[in-house]
């Protein structure tokens, strides 16, 4: 008995999660190490040329606004 009780409420949590799920936004984060602000020709630097960051930045959303200790 206690085995397909804890069966049933496995199953309810595992199906509220992916209905939740599908209901969320996609979320990435890319955090790149050791560049700059205007090391990427999207922020102005006439010499790198990536066309896959200019895309990405084109799309995404950025957090500027940020302090480190």
């Amino acid at each position: 008995m206690r085995t397909s009780v804890i069966t049933l409420f496995s199953v309810i949590i595992i199906a509220t999660t992916a209905v939740e799920a599908a209901d969320r936004p996609n979320v990435v984060i890319v955090l790149t190490d050791d560049q700059g602000y205007g090391d990427f020709s999207c922020h102005g630097n006439p010499e790198v040329k990536i066309p896959d960051i200019d895309a990405l930045h084109a799309q995404s959303i950025r957090l500027m606004d940020f302090h480190v200790s």
